[in-house]
């Protein structure tokens, strides 16, 4: 199958609680890194973690993106019912995918991925951020990764992942995955610089300036607009579940959707989701499908 880019990312509206402490986002950067050794057919061309939700830009097959997504979320689930004592009832990590074929719109979603904490009120910098790839692209020679400077301002050589025993390893990355010698860590961390395709990624820009231009506003408007027309919009409960009752009546002569079997009930969720542009999670609570249901269907 042929390669092509893709951005992965996740629902924040279905994870509130993914990342609580600076441990879970140490845990998720090393995490991220056992995917990459996993997957080496995986080009991560940028990724950002946010309180809530996880981007990638991948350059892979979709199949493949895929698979690395799906490794993550396993990874992840183990980490939180292993740190927080049994996976928490209301958070559910669920992937989005989105090929990005056209050259102008994949240079939006790629600088709008690495602006996400400045976007969203973080008062930092996308190059300061340590929980992002943000702090590799376009920068100098001689600026040291933010990931090795320690929590007293000073700065740590990195070392190799072949200077560590066996446990010592185990213990950091918490996996059996066998990581390559050359790897660099640094304060606990797998660096990104090891896996993350810093030469791709510049090259969709080509220069300094280009990039710069690319994460401006206009970018934000061009993703939500493109975003919105993919996942659906939310439209108040009491006007879809009147819509809803309506189209029951149409298709089936059914007083509401209660009393329609679940074949009957995922066509009318099918009209509802093209007259009206819904998203899945209030189609899931207007027809009384479960979300996973739905999202083999659509």
């Amino acid at each position: 199958m042929v390669k092509k880019y893709y951005h992965f990312h996740s629902d924040g509206n279905l994870s509130a609680e993914l990342f609580l402490t600076k441990a879970d986002f140490v845990a998720a950067l090393n995490r991220l890194a056992v995917c990459a050794a996993s997957f080496p057919g995986v080009a991560i061309v940028t990724f950002t973690f946010e309180d809530t939700h996880v981007h990638f830009l991948l350059y892979c097959t979709e199949e493949e993106g895929k698979n690395f997504c799906d490794m993550f979320k396993r990874l992840t689930m183990i980490y939180i019912s292993r740190t927080r004592g049994g996976k928490p009832s209301d958070l559910y990590i669920h992937f989005e995918s989105e090929e990005l074929g056209d050259e102008s719109y994949r240079k939006n979603v790629a600088a709008y991925v690495v602006i996400q904490p400045t976007k969203d009120g973080k008062g930092i910098m996308p190059y300061d951020y340590p929980w992002s790839s943000a702090p590799l692209y376009f920068r100098g020679d001689k600026v040291i990764p933010v990931w090795c400077i320690d929590k007293n301002g000073e700065v740590q050589d990195p070392k190799c992942l072949r200077d560590m025993s066996y446990r010592e390893k185990r213990r950091l990355l918490k996996t059996a995955v066998n990581m390559p010698d050359d790897w660099l860590f640094c304060n606990g961390i797998i660096l990104p610089s090891n896996y993350v395709d810093v030469c791709r990624y510049e090259a969709l820009f080509g220069t300094h300036n280009a990039y710069r231009a690319f994460q401006s506003w206009s970018a934000d408007k061009d993703i939500i607009r493109k975003r919105a027309l993919s996942k659906g919009v939310s439209l108040p409960d009491r006007e879809m579940r009147a819509a809803c009752k309506g189209t029951c009546r149409e298709l089936f002569g059914a007083d509401g959707i209660r009393s329609l079997n679940s074949i009957q009930r995922l066509e009318v969720a099918r009209h509802l989701r093209r007259k009206y542009l819904i998203s899945q999670k209030q189609l899931s609570r207007i027809v009384h499908v479960p979300f996973e249901e739905l999202e083999r269907y659509f």
